[in-house]
């Protein structure tokens, strides 16, 4: 159930960046990215059972650091031949 849930909110955002990128302003950069689980004070009230069920769907089982987050999000930033791409940064979920 959760799975399908993130699974709908990720493919909303690719097709979200698509459509601005090719109808709504396309002579803008755009360059959004979708981070993964990543641990903040919104799963602090989480059952464990919840938070394990989303770690143990990533490859990596662990959650992404807000370092991987940054990284990401500076690399987008810094190349400007990068546009209307969506970048995970996820510990592979959409990989399943």
């Amino acid at each position: 159930m959760y799975r399908n849930m993130i699974q709908q909110f990720h493919s909303k955002i690719v097709r979200r960046a698509k459509k601005v990128v090719k109808i709504k302003i396309p002579e803008k950069v755009q360059r959004p990215y979708a981070p993964g689980f990543v641990k903040t004070r919104s799963y602090d009230n989480m059952p464990k059972e919840r938070i394990d069920f989303y770690i143990n769907q990533t490859y990596l089982k662990r959650w992404n650091t807000e370092d991987e987050i940054a990284d990401a999000f500076v690399f987008l930033a810094e190349n400007d031949g990068i546009t209307g791409q969506v970048i995970y940064v996820d510990g592979g979920f959409t990989l399943k």
